[in-house]
């Protein structure tokens, strides 16, 4: 609004540590030129980090919001005695972490579930607790109709053609161990459990 070239403006978010993280978010303003955005875009892999484009200029851009309603959930479950700060740290670092670090939440659930059992999952949870962040997404019903379920229907959010069921969770398996197992190296992951008599899988 203050400049006489709008069309030259446009947003880079950077992650912190910027110098750590590979990823910035490119923020398309209202009225940015798409020859502002590929010139950013190309800038942006010349110095060897991701671009994410945001393709409208939204309060938190992508990051932030996805940041800031993690810990809003994560902050009523501690206020109501669901669970412990500490607990709800370790759900997300151990539970969630390892997968987030491989792949992204859609292709996660590609990966992991079937796309009907998380409709149902949705559905459920919006009719006991009566929360409109648990409402399911008109993209998940589109997807379910569209028997695109995940990687057992060779599509989801993704297009799995070509490869098979079986490949894909043997690549998803050998990344996850692989993450795993340089936390658990670094300290950062509970040790491997000592021999009790019961085989422990070794990826």
């Amino acid at each position: 609004a203050a400049t006489r070239n709008p069309e030259r403006i446009i947003g880079c978010h950077w992650v912190n540590p910027p110098y750590l993280i590979p990823l910035v978010e490119v923020v398309r303003g209202d009225h940015t030129s798409q020859e502002t955005v590929d010139y950013c875009v190309g800038l942006l892999k010349t110095v060897g980090v991701v671009p994410a484009l945001c393709r409208k200029d939204v309060p938190g851009f992508v990051i932030n919001r996805l940041q800031r309603v993690l810990q809003n959930e994560i902050l009523d479950l501690v206020e109501r005695g669901i669970v412990s700060l500490e607990d709800a740290d370790d759900i997300v670092r151990l539970g969630l972490g390892a997968r987030l670090a491989l792949h992204g939440p859609l292709k996660i659930n590609d990966l992991v579930a079937d796309k009907a059992l998380s409709l149902h999952g949705f559905e459920y949870m919006f009719s006991e607790a009566g929360d409109p962040r648990f409402k399911p997404s008109a993209l998940l019903k589109e997807k379910v109709a569209q028997g695109a379920l995940g990687i057992k229907s060779g599509k989801g959010w993704y297009d799995y053609s070509g490869k098979s069921f079986e490949q894909l969770k043997k690549d998803r398996d050998l990344g996850l161990a692989k993450i795993i197992r340089f936390l658990r190296s670094e300290g950062f992951y509970p040790p491997q459990p000592q021999d009790n008599g019961v085989p422990t899988p070794n990826p």
